[in-house]
């Protein structure tokens, strides 16, 4: 079930300089992290590390997951604000797989896994 790409952008943007802490907690690899630092522009990198762990393959990509991680790093403001939100296009669970939505808009858009 795809989920807003709006939504995922409000939650990127409110991450901010936290992406390397979301990032351990949502299961990335140190090589993920580095390749994110690295290679990604400061402005993008949350959007990057939240897109990297829709399109991780083995890690769970639900609500309640990224809800769980974005409380173990402190940041329950962004629970409080935008977890509460309706957050797929159709009515769902909170165990609902969280998805990207394909994108062709800008670098700083949720891309499609493929």
């Amino acid at each position: 079930m795809p989920v807003s790409e709006m939504w995922l952008t409000d939650i990127a943007d409110r991450v901010g300089d936290d992406w390397p802490r979301l990032a351990t907690a949502l299961g990335l690899t140190e090589a993920d992290v580095a390749h994110i630092g690295g290679t990604i522009d400061s402005r993008t990198q949350a959007h990057a590390t939240i897109n990297s762990w829709l399109c991780g393959g083995d890690r769970p990509t639900t609500h309640d997951e990224l809800q769980r991680a974005l409380r173990l790093i402190g940041r329950d403001d962004i629970v409080a604000h935008c977890m509460q939100m309706p957050f797929a296009t159709d009515a769902g669970t909170d165990n609902a797989p969280v998805r990207p939505i394909p994108s062709t808009t800008s670098r700083t858009s949720f891309d499609s896994c493929t």
